[in-house]
Formats: structure tokens, sequence, C-alpha cells
């Protein structure tokens, strides 16, 4: 295999775009690597033979043969192989019977293996005087090329299944599968590389060490060895978990540079857990095992090979000949010379991915056709007098020459390593050079075909390797379609040198392409010409580093000298590199799967046959006129760009970056320029490459100032990504420098940027352009604040990191009139402190929610906030169900409007004429009304119940309110004969039409919405009015809203008993859902009548006497309100007497919600207020499985979904007694399935929810129960079940297992029920487990629920894996006996 993925597998391969392969005649370099011969490639004559075709299809069946023998069985691979066999066979015998037939010899005039294998390079011409052979008949011949092409595949598969066979022999597949440990010695195959770090969560996870190797012992704890041949690959751990101090820092560097300065055939014992490779296919990866190790230095049994260890010094010599040059150069001469990238930026890897460049970072056939074009000169002089080159300069024969060639290509496979690119190009020059030196002709296309099948035999696995399949494709379009583009470039007058190399990158571009995209997922519209221009710099730099590589151990000054020159062409190299990256289109997505490849051939195809075959008279204007489109795709200037993409919007204020799971916020400074005025960014992300994209986007080129809430990976890893190519003034952080490295990370970074670190204090004031904001938290200990990290982490810190959190910069921030509350990732308790030390906290515009919308909220400061749009960042499909659905439904329950990148993108801030605020999306599909989305944005936010798909048409008695969108319009009312009447207060909108619109003084700023950029809505209906504005209702809609105002339609109002917006609605109950939807009908009314409506939220000790008087005074104004009383039952006596004297005379524009728990307590109040007239919604608790089941019907009813009686009954069986789930459950089910929902469907989504809970994953392991336990613990870790409470009902079941074991045999169940202090159904129980216990068995599951337990409290970097693993462990000690 070439690499590990998607950039290993580009980086392996070719280049799309070519170095200098197709050169003309008299200048063709020797045809290694896939070189266009030319128009003459033997300088004699400039006639163009035919090319020889006949090894082609016995290469492509091997080739295939191989790949399929690989991913099949061992019997279906030799039913194929035998297949395969018996029909070359029959085939040949049909060709010897018809050679006999026509009275010839068949080991004469038609042997058919040598005259059907031998291409014509490779066999000598007819010597004068000897008869020419008997032509053969056509038909003949082709039986003879298709029993070899048969013959050929059932080697190469044969071949392939034997090498297959390798992943399944020995002990280690049966150990992988069984997650052992084992002492096993290692062969390394290849040079260990150092992965990318990554981020999870708030944690920065150093990257670890991949080195591939054969696993040749297997060493037993008493010494004894068994012998292996099996591939594995290792992955090391060099640095430990946790807060390392320096002593850990230094030690894990110093085993990190141990592990990366081993070389290939070193070999090592290690002590690793054995675990199966990732894909599941038999015979789909070329290891067995995946050995994972460390932390710790390397333990080396035997050192490399002289030929590796001179290998070895040859290119650390070039490492420290190019010490002394600049960043770029220091680590791309190395890479482009010998493949070596270690020392390259992560920025330049990307930027050369980005532009398809990435095969100069591999080392392929170009390399190797610059040294034998130096050693040779042009092939087509190599057998005349005036040969060029340094072989007759150096007095070296023909002969000499190739066998010179022939070393050197060797000592190229060794020092720049068997990749698949190299071992490619090295055959075909080993072919080549040995047709040059015995005087054969030579001709490049079989021998790339020869190439392949020579390869195909001696490694199969090159037959599903990205790299040598994207080298083989490069090398072909050099071959066949590049020198013919180049002909028809020279025929329409382009000169002869540009016309090669423009037609080498285009064909090898448009060849790759249809791969590359599979692997990186994009196609590069900037490819062609950086190829084109970067190759006039790969020669020299090519021959200069070679240069370095040779003198660098007998001479190093020398060596140094010729790096510097070096230096100059791969500076050029990586600038142009950057420069195509740093393009905005340099790059358009694509679907990275094989449907997507075809796609995009089948385009590219279909251009290029139009454009041959366009003939217009303006086909020259045609072209310029697609150029100039391509260069405006390419450049996207945002005033051309933006009316087609509505991306960024104009005046902008603030931009929630997407950039996964993180917080990336970008203030423009000058709201009328965006991002071209500059910028203040808080927070960078956990991603370099998607803070730079948003940046890029948005235009920012300097930002002023960046803030750094706190040095959790989340915020602060995508730092390099803000501060590339940008003017940075100043980087502002908070005081608690937790975790430790991460805080190093950020003060080195800016260190080398050259950008000062300063520290944030709250009170601190500061003003740029139209911001103006304060630090308002964390305060410093002589201000007699609680301190930054004093308080402890509601939402489970990092032990590394604890703390950091409750330390994040607290921002306030105003901007163009719009109040914003940015408070990093707070968690509740700090929260609280916050408010204690800043009681005037005023409501703001905007919350960015804190710590990702996680479910560790203060509601008092929600509430005293009062938001009016509440920003959410967090990542699709994280792992932690962020944004919690509590949440989101408190702040939907405040009025506060909820915009979440998960599911929209990159939510720009905006401020309308009227001074409120609007978001515009940059992303999502059509929904319903009232949605955002349908998908949850994890497994765990659909667990608990995903607001997704709320906001739709509910029974009257139980109205739900939208997560996120515009506040609900009311329902559609039957208009009655008559007249229509209006109630007074829309009376009053329907005057403020007929006048201009002006702001009534002291109201609250008028109603908000998110809207998407043109072509998109939230409901899926398009936009109207201006930007910002609602769409308008359905015409039978009461209430439409317009301008901001409310302008009520024709419709008469509901009795009491069931319009929300009664005087009094009392909700009686238990139930917490009906409840919220009770309270939630009655505010989105009340904000359908009036969008400026008060909503005040009261829980009992809130409600003092006298409060109910204030809060229902009649407003100046005469604005609408609604106060919802919580827990009325529990009011004291004071209190209750206020709220019966209400009831008897209610204010006309107020709404009181009594919330009720219904019983005995606080009847008085009940009954006053039914007596009254009030409302009445009932709540019940569903406690019988009858009700639930009528529940789950009535919701898909409401949903206008079809579900079959038996499909409720099981989802109501497998959710349980939670309306909340089941109300989630049947919105997912709604959303995600078409047609009918049956019992087939609810078993695929919720079979074994029920049950899936930490004792049930306990009983079934102890029981022995492997696959249902694995299965149960899955469900439970989906569905919420911390991995704490699983490894704490492990240790119970193994310990009842262990302490019943000990007890004394005969015993009743209640003596042992007081000796062991367990109750006897229990005893009962655990008695029935035992079966199949062994002592040794109780053992090894007590130290595997310890090792759990440790894991999932920090010790481990995957607890779901810790966890089953232990339940694997505790299973099979089940059955010991």
């Amino acid at each position: 295999m070439s690499g590990g993925g998607p950039a290993a597998g580009a980086r392996a391969g070719p280049r799309p775009g070519g170095p200098p392969d197709a050169r003309s005649a008299e200048e063709a370099p020797v045809p290694g690597p896939g070189l266009s011969p030319g128009p003459a490639t033997d300088g004699l004559s400039s006639r163009e033979e035919p090319s020889d075709l006949r090894l082609v299809l016995p290469a492509l069946a091997a080739w295939a043969a191989a790949a399929l023998a690989l991913g099949a069985s061992a019997e279906q691979a030799a039913i194929g192989v035998a297949l395969c066999a018996l029909v070359g066979l029959t085939l040949l015998a049909w060709s010897m019977k018809s050679a006999r037939a026509d009275g010839s010899h068949p080991a004469t005039a038609h042997a058919p293996a040598p005259a059907a294998t031998l291409p014509s390079h490779l066999s000598r011409p007819a010597r004068p005087g000897r008869p020419a052979p008997r032509r053969r008949r056509p038909g003949r011949r082709l039986l003879v090329g298709a029993a070899v092409t048969w013959l050929c595949a059932a080697a190469a598969g044969g071949s392939a299944a034997l090498y297959a066979a390798d992943l399944h022999r020995g002990p280690l597949p049966g150990l992988a599968d069984s997650h052992a440990r084992a002492t096993v010695e290692v062969t390394l195959t290849k040079d260990p590389r150092l992965t990318r770090p990554s981020t999870r969560g708030a944690r920065q996870l150093a990257g670890m060490v991949v080195a591939p190797a054969r696993a040749v012992a297997l060493v037993d704890e008493d010494g004894a060895r068994t012998r292996l041949r099996t591939p594995v690959l290792l992955l090391v751990r060099v640095e430990q978990d946790g807060d390392g101090g320096g002593g850990k820092e230094a030690a894990a560097k110093a085993a990190r540079s141990g592990w990366l300065r081993l070389l290939p055939s070193t070999r090592l014992r290690v002590r690793a857990e054995l675990v199966p490779p990732a894909s599941g296919r038999r015979g789909g990866q070329d290891i067995a095992a995946v050995l994972r190790t460390g932390p710790g230095p390397p333990e080396i049994v035997a050192g490399p090979t002289a030929v590796q260890r001179a290998a070895g010094e040859l290119r650390a010599g070039l490492r420290e000949a190019s010490a002394g040059l600049g960043a770029d150069a220091r680590g791309l001469l190395p890479g482009l010379v010998v493949g070596d990238t270690s020392r390259l930026s992560q920025e330049l890897v990307d930027a050369f991915r980005t532009t398809d460049m990435s095969h100069l970072l591999a080392v392929s056939g170009a390399n190797l056709s610059i040294l034998l074009f130096v050693l040779i000169g042009p092939p087509g002089l190599a057998h005349r007098a005036e040969r060029r080159g340094l072989a007759p300069r150096l007095g070296l024969p023909l002969r000499a020459t190739a066998v010179v060639a022939a070393l050197l290509t060797l000592g190229f496979v060794v020092v720049c390593r068997p990749e698949p690119s190299v071992l490619r190009a090295a055959v075909c020059g080993l072919i080549t050079v040995w047709a040059i030196g015995t005087g054969r002709r030579r001709s490049l296309l079989p021998a790339l075909a020869a190439a392949v099948l020579l390869l195909v035999f001696y490694d199969p696995w090159l037959a599903r390797d990205f790299g040598f399949l994207l080298s083989v494709l490069a090398t072909a379009s050099l071959l066949t379609v590049a020198p013919r583009w180049s002909a028809a470039l020279r025929r329409r007058g382009c000169p002869g040198r540009p016309a090669e190399a423009l037609a080498a990158a285009a064909a090898a571009q448009a060849a790759c392409a249809p791969v590359v995209v599979v692997l990186a997922a994009h196609v590069s519209l900037v490819a062609v010409p950086c190829n084109l221009l970067a190759e006039f710099a790969v020669a020299p730099a090519t021959v200069l580093g070679f240069a370095a590589l040779a003198t660098a151990p007998v001479a190093m000054p020398v060596a140094k000298g010729l790096a510097w020159l070096a230096g100059w062409p791969v500076e050029a190299i990586a600038g142009i590199a950057r420069a195509g990256a740093g393009l905005p289109g340099g790059e358009i997505g694509w679907p990275a799967t094989w449907t997507g490849a075809l796609a995009l051939a089948v385009t590219l195809v279909v251009v290029l046959v139009v454009g041959a075959r366009l003939t217009s008279p303006y086909r020259r204007w045609l072209c310029a006129a697609c150029a100039l489109v391509l260069l405006l795709v390419v450049l996207r200037p945002t005033p051309l760009v933006r009316p087609f993409t509505g991306w960024p919007p104009t005046g902008w204020r603030m931009v929630a970056c997407d950039v996964g799971q993180g917080d990336a916020l970008v203030l423009a400074v000058d709201g009328e320029r965006g991002g071209s005025g500059g910028a203040v960014v808080v927070d960078a992300g956990p991603d370099p490459e998607a803070v730079d994209r948003c940046l890029r986007q948005l235009g920012v080129r300097t930002v002023l100032l960046v803030v750094l809430t706190h040095f959790h990976a989340d915020h602060v890893a995508g730092l390099p990504g803000l501060l590339r190519g940008r003017r940075v003034g100043a980087i502002q952080t908070t005081g608690l420098a937790r975790p430790p490295g991460q805080a190093e990370f950020v003060r080195g970074t800016a260190r080398r940027a050259g950008v000062p670190v300063l520290g944030a204090r709250a009170g601190e004031r500061r003003r740029a352009g139209d911001l103006r904001w304060e630090v308002v938290w964390p305060p410093s200990p002589a201000a007699g604040g609680t301190g930054a990290g004093a308080h402890g982490s509601g939402g489970g810190e990092e032990r590394s990191g604890e703390g950091a959190n409750d330390a994040s910069v607290t921002l306030l921030v105003r901007t163009s009139g719009l109040r914003l509350f940015l408070p990093g990732d707070l968690e509740p308790a700090a929260q609280q402190a916050l408010l204690a030390l800043r009681p005037d906290l005023p409501r703001v515009d905007v919350l960015k929610v804190a710590h990702h919308g996680s479910r560790f909220q203060d509601p008092e400061l929600l509430r005293r906030l009062r938001p009016r749009v509440a920003l959410v960042s967090a990542g699709r499909e994280n792992p932690y169900g962020h944004p919690a659905p509590e949440t989101l439904n408190e702040l939907t329950a405040s009025g506060a409007l909820v915009a979440r990148t998960d599911r929209h993108g990159a939510l720009a801030l905006m401020r309308r004429p009227d001074g409120t605020p609007a978001v515009v999306t940059q992303r999502g599909s059509p929904l319903a009304v009232g949605t955002v989305s349908r998908a949850p944005a994890s497994p765990r936010g659909r667990r608990r119940g995903s607001p997704a798909g709320r906001g739709r048409r509910r029974p009257a008695g139980l109205p739900g309110p939208p997560a996120t969108g515009r506040p609900r319009r009311r329902p559609p009312r039957r208009a009655l004969r008559g007249p229509a009447r209006v109630p007074r207060r829309a009376r009053g909108a329907l005057r403020a039409r007929r006048r201009p619109l002006r702001p009534r003084p002291c109201r609250a700023a008028p109603v908000h919405a998110v809207r998407r950029s043109p072509g998109h809505s939230l409901n899926g209906a398009p936009e109207s009015g201006s930007a910002g504005e609602p769409r308008r209702a359905a015409p039978r809609a009461v209430v439409s809203v317009r301008r901001g105002m409310l302008v009520a339609m024709a419709g008469t109002r509901k009795k009491t008993s069931d319009d929300p917006l009664a005087s009094v609605t009392v909700a009686v109950g238990q139930e917490e859902l009906l409840i919220d939807r009770a309270v939630r009908a009655v505010i989105d009314a009340a904000r359908a009548a009036d969008a400026d409506t008060d909503v005040r939220d009261l829980a009992p000790g809130d409600l003092q006497p006298g409060t109910l008087a204030e809060l229902t005074s009649p407003s100046l104004f005469a604005e609408r309100k609604v106060v919802v009383v919580r827990g009325a039952q529990d009011l004291p006596a004071d209190t209750v007497k206020d709220v019966k004297a209400y009831l008897t005379a209610p204010v006309e524009e107020i709404t009181l919600v009594l919330v009720h728990a219904g019983g005995a307590k606080g009847k008085g109040l009940l009954d006053a207020a039914k007596k009254a007239g009030a409302r009445q919604v009932d709540c019940p608790k569903m406690t019988k499985p009858a009700d639930r089941l009528a529940f789950v019907r009535g919701e898909f009813r409401t949903l206008g979904r079809a579900a079959t009686p038996e499909a409720c009954q099981a989802l109501v069986d497998a959710i349980g007694s939670d309306l909340r789930e089941l109300a989630s459950a049947c919105t997912q089910l709604t959303a995600d399935v078409e047609g009918t929902i049956d019992e087939a469907v609810v078993g695929r989504y919720y079979t074994g929810r029920a049950e899936a809970s930490s004792f049930t994953v306990a009983d079934r392991a102890v029981e022995g129960k492997a696959a249902e336990a694995l299965e149960t613990l899955r469900w439970a870790v989906a569905t919420g079940v911390a991995p704490v409470l699983i490894t704490s009902a492990l240790a119970q079941g193994v310990r009842a297992i262990g302490k019943l074991a000990g007890a004394p045999r005969g015993a009743r169940p209640g003596d042992l029920a007081r000796e062991l202090g367990m109750p006897p159904w229990k005893i009962d129980r655990v008695r029935q487990q035992m079966r199949g216990w062994t002592p040794d068995g109780v053992a090894a599951a007590l130290r595997a629920v310890a090792e759990a337990d440790a894991a999932v409290k920090g010790g481990g970097m995957d607890p779901e894996y810790a966890l089953e693993k232990a339940v694997v462990t505790i299973a099979g000690a089940a059955r010991s006996r």
C-alpha cells in the first residue's frame, strides 16, 4: 500500500501535471517513467511507427485478476484461477492444433509464447541471409494472444491469492481479533513516519508514529518463539496522556526521535496490543494486524542491513546539507529528491494537495529520467558517435553505460525507497536500458506494459494501490495522448517546447483527475498551470539535489553549496503551490466515490470531444470566453460572485465560521466594508484549514486582534491557519495557561509569526471602528473575584485542562447598535459567579451559546440576557450531543431564535434597517415550516429528543415549539360568514400599514428572523420582502409578518376553551412534555399576535406578594405580555390570594399561565381558576401503555404520516415511558422514512434500545453472551449512558460472581443474603450466571474491569473501545470452564 489515506495515495502517485516528461525527439530523455518518445524516437526517421500493444491486454488482465483475487475468499480465488488457466490452456491447444493442421511445426513457425509475448523492442531484427519466418494467419495470432492473456490472469490471480493467504496464516490474526497483548519481533519494511496531530474535543492529540513492518516471531512469556511472516502495521504512541511536565516532554521527544530514525530492515521487539485492521473486507488490505505500542523508545534487536544503512546516511546527509535553507526549501528539497517529507510543514503539504502537485513530494519517474538523461543523453543518439551525456565524456562504451545506468537505477530504488511509482519507473528504465545496451528497438508503451506485468507478479498488492494506478495512468497518458495533443497545438501555431509541456501537463491531469477525486474529494482548477510553471524548476532542483546527495558523505561544504543553489528553484516551486492554493476557486468539491470519478471522466471526455469537433467560425472567441469564465471562477471576485452565491452577505457584522466542533467568530471592524476593513477574531477553532477558508471567503486580510478565550484545542488549534498570510496585530488570551501543552503551542505559534501575546483583564474596554467591547470575565484575584479556573467544570473537563472552561475570556460587544455576548465555554458555576460579579448585565440581541450548546447552562443567566438570537457553534455528528435539546428548548422557550453551524454552515449576523438582528446562513436544505433540519446533530442529540421537525401542526392539546427558525404563526382560522371581526391590537397594525412606519419609543425591537442566502429558505418557501424580512404567511393564515410589524388578517376569535390567547390558561398535570407544549402554544400565539410580546417565566419562589400585580399592571404602550407561573400548587398563601384576586379581573392584553401538578395540594387555586372560566389543558402523567400507544398514534397523525398499529406498539416497547423520547422517535422516523412506517422500520432503528442500560450490559457479559453484550453496550453508549456507570455495573457483576463463588455451598438464600449483603432474588440470578466461571476467569475479568475503569476516567484515548474490550474479556472469562 502506498499510504494511509487520500493524501498519502495522491503523494504516492505520479504527477498529474507532469515534469519534463514529453520532449522533442532530438533531446528526448531516456524513457524511464513514462516519457513521450516524440515524433522520431530513434533519431533516424521522422515517421511515427504504430504502437506495439501486444502486452497491454495481458498486463491489464493480470492487474484485474490480482485486484479481484486479493479481495476474494480462498475458494473464490482458487475457482477463478482454475477457470482462467483452463480457458488459456484450451485456447493454446486450439492454436497448436490449428498450426499442425496447416502443416507447420508449432515449435518453429508458430511458437506461441515468444511470438505472442515478446514485443518488437525486445526481439532482434532478422539477419541478412536468414529466411524470414512464415507469416501466420491473423486468427491464429488472436488465439495465441487470448491464451497468453488468460494465462497471465491465472498466474497473477494465483500469486495474489498466495499473498492474501499470508494475512490469515499464523496466530496473529486470531490474537488481533481477541485484542490480546503479545510480544512480537518485527522487521521494518518502510521508514516510520509521524501522523498529523488531531483535535478531539478539548484535547489536541499528538501524532503517532506509523511504521509498516513484517512480524517475524511471536515471543511467549517463557521465551518460546514462533516464527512468522505476517505483514503488520506498527502504531506507536510516543506521548503519555495527562499533563506532562518538562521531564515527560523531553522523554517523549527523545522517544519520537528514536522511532523516526529507524531504517527499513531494522528488527525490533515490541510489547503491543493487537487489533484487527480497520477494514472488515477479507483480503481488502495488506496487513493482518495492527500493533499498538508505546510510549517509550524502540527496543532494537538487530540493526539495518549495510545497504539500508548506506542509503540512510545519504538521506541524512541531504537533510544536513539543506538544514540552512529557508523553511520551505529545507522541507521540500529532500521530498523532491528522495521523497523525505518529514520536515515539510502541513501548510505546504495542503497547498501541494490543493494544486494537485503532490506527485512532486513522491519520487517518481521524472527523477530517474533526469538522472539517466544526464548519464546517457538523448536516447535518439545513444547508438551514434555523437551521443551525449556524462558516459561518453568518461570514456564508457555503450554496454558499460547500460550497466552503470542499471546500477544507478537500483541505487535510486534503494535510496528513494521502493514506492509504487519508483518501482514502476525503475522497471521501465531497466527494460529500456537493456534495449539500448543490446541494440534492440526502444518502444515505451510495451515497456510500460511489461513493467506492469512484472510488478503485479512480484507484488500483487500493487494492483490495489492508488499510487501505482496514478503512476501508470500518468505515464500511459504521456506516451499516448500527450504526443497527439502536442502535435495539435503545434499545428495551431504554438511553439514546440511550450506545446509539449502544456500537452504533457494537460494529458496527465486529465488521466489522473478521476482517481485523484476519489482520494482527495476535489477537482483542482489550477493544477495544469501550476504544474506547467513548476516543470521548469523541477529539473534543475532535481539535478542539484542529487548532486548534493552524492557529495554530502565526502564533502559537506560542497553539498551545502549545491543545496543552496537548489534552494532557488525549490522556493519557486513552493511559491507556485502557495499561490495556486491561495486562489479562492482553486479547487471545487466533488463526490469522493467511484460514481463521482466516473461522472468526472465522462465530463472530461464530453468536453474534449466537443472542443475537438467545434468548427464554429467564432471558435477562438468561444475559447476566449471559456477561459475568461474559468478565470473568474478561480479568482472569484467578491462583487461578481456574491449575486450567485449570496455569500458573504453585504454588511455582515459578525460571522460564526463553520469550523466543526469548535468556535471561531469574526467581528467586522467596519460593517459597511465587511472583511476588507479588518476584523477582530474570537477563537480559532480546531482546524487551521477551516478557519483559513472562512477568513478567505470573508476577504479578511487584516486582523487587529485575536482573542483566544481559553487554551482548549477546539478553540486554539486553528491558530496557524488564522495567521496564514494575514497581518495580525496581537493575540489576547486568558490568564490560566491550561492545558500547558496547548498554551505553549499558542505562544510558540505567535512567536514564530512575530505576533505579541497579551493577557485579558476584566473591565478592559477597547474600540476599533464600529466595534466596542468590554472584557467581563475572568476577574483578577485582586478584584475580589473568584479567579480564573477556580470553579469546577460541570461539563467534565480534561485532566490536563481542569478549570480552563471557567477561565474563558467573556466579551460584551456592541457593533452598529447590536449588543452581543460571547461567553466562550463558561460552565454553570462560572456563569453564576459572573452574574454575582456583574449584576448590571444588560439584555443582549445576540448570544453565542456557551460550550457549543451543551446542557451545562445557568438558567438565570439566560433569563438575564434574554437574547433575541442564539448562535450555536458545533460540529456535525459530534460525539458529545452538542447542542443539547435541553438547552435548545430553554432558549426557544425564552423567545430566542436559534441558528446552528452544524446544520447551516457559517452564520452571518446582520443589522436590518429597523435596528434588529438578522442571520444569513451559508447552506442548508429547504425543509418544513418551523424546522431548520430534519437530521439531528448527533446520535446523542437524537436520543434526547431532537427538536428537528418540530413546529409542524400538532393536536390542539399538544402544541410544541419549534427548535429553530422564526416564531410560529398562529394556526389558520376558518372565516365565518358576515363581516370579519379584527381585534383591537390588529386594527392598530392595519392602520400602521397606511402610514409610514415609525419606531415607537421605549418599545422592544421588532421581530427578528433567520434567513438564508438567495435561493434558500428555512421552510422551503421562497423568501419575499427585503433582506432579513420574514416571509408572509399563506393567505389563509391569521397573522403575517411584514416589515417587522404585525398585520392581522380576517378571522374570528376562538372560544376560550381552545384559544391559546385566553386571559388565563391552567396546565394541569405532571407530564413535562405536555406542559412544555401547552406553555409553548400560548407563547407562540402571543408572539404571532405581537412580535414584541414580553414573556416572564417564574418559579414559585420568584412570585412574592405584590409581584403579580406589578407584572400585570397596564403598560403605557399596551404591549402584550405572557406571565408563566410554575408550580402553582406550591405558592405561598399570600401569593395565592393575589392570584385569586387577579382571576376575578384579568387584564385584556396579558395572558396568565398557571402550571399546576394537580392533586389535593393547592386545589383551592385550581378550583378558583376553573370557576373564573380559565382555559384548562390536561397534561396527565401517562403511566399506562395504552396511553403511550395513543400518544404515538397521535404524533404520527400530527406529522401527517401513516404508521401501522404494530409499528406504534413496537416503538412504545423499544423506547419505554419517556414521552420526549417517543416524540423525538416519531419525528425522526417521519423525517427519514418514506411511505408507511411499519414494524420492520422501527426494528431497524430502535431494536434493543429499551433494555440498553448499564446493568443489562453487565448481565449479558457475565452470562458469556458476547454478541448481545456488545450490541447492548453500543445501544447504551448511543443513548447516553455514561461509560463510568457501565464500568461500575460490570464491576458489581463480576464482584457478585466472586462473592458467591467463595460462599459456603448448600447455604440457604436468606442466610447468604444476610452474609453477602445481597437480596435473595439477586443471589438466584447470580447463581444462574456463575455457570462456566473459574477463579482464573474471575481474576481476568476483574483486571479487565480495572483497565476499563482507568481508561474511561481519562487514562485511555478511546473509552468506547476500552468498554468493548472489557465486555469481550468478561464474556470470554464466563466461558473459560
